[in-house]
């Protein structure tokens, strides 16, 4: 016989594959939509279905909560990797750039422009690169101007919150979630 525990504990895995499987097929449908009314449309064709998953909000929650711990988890785990390679691709850039100094040293050395081998052949290779003494010295044909704007959105969003009008700037606000374990 299957107590009470057990039976929610089964509930609560069998709801959180069903909402993985919803939401996944949510998102991947909503992200292959590109006019705002298919999305509305496929969001209200959806809305029997979210008011199955309210039958227990409080089950619902631990779902939701259980599925963002694991989503973060893998996204955190996924950082590390990405430093990891990040830190390996480091040592083997280092490590190619000795060998191509090594190399280079070698043909120097034997007083060659070209060492050949049975597979590879090793040249030095003489690559012209233009090299900028003194800027205001270039006649102007050589010179591009460029012009760099950048907005200071803390300094409107600090002053919006003193009640001045910025033309062109506003605040907007919209709703989030937030879960927490307890």
């Amino acid at each position: 016989m299957v107590n009470k525990d057990e039976e929610r504990k089964r509930n609560f895995f069998e709801m959180e594959k069903e909402m993985r499987e919803f939401f996944t097929m949510t998102t991947d449908t909503l992200e292959g939509l590109e006019d705002e009314e298919e999305k509305k449309q496929f969001l209200e064709s959806i809305e029997d279905e979210l008011k199955q998953f309210k039958k227990d909000e409080g089950m619902m929650v631990d779902v939701l909560g259980l599925t963002l711990s694991k989503v973060e988890t893998e996204a955190d785990r996924i950082g590390v990797i990405i430093k990891t390679l990040s830190q390996r691709k480091k040592i083997l850039t280092n490590r190619s750039d000795r060998i191509k100094d090594f190399f280079f040293s070698s043909i120097q050395h034997f007083g060659k422009t070209k060492l050949e081998g049975e597979v590879y052949i090793a040249r030095i290779k003489h690559n012209a690169s233009v090299v900028i003494s003194d800027e205001d010295e270039i006649p102007e044909k050589y010179k591009t101007k460029v012009l760099d704007i950048k907005i200071s959105k803390k300094l409107i969003s600090d002053d919006l919150k003193l009640k001045k009008e910025i033309p062109g700037a506003k605040f907007t606000f919209e709703d989030s979630v937030t879960i927490k374990a307890r």
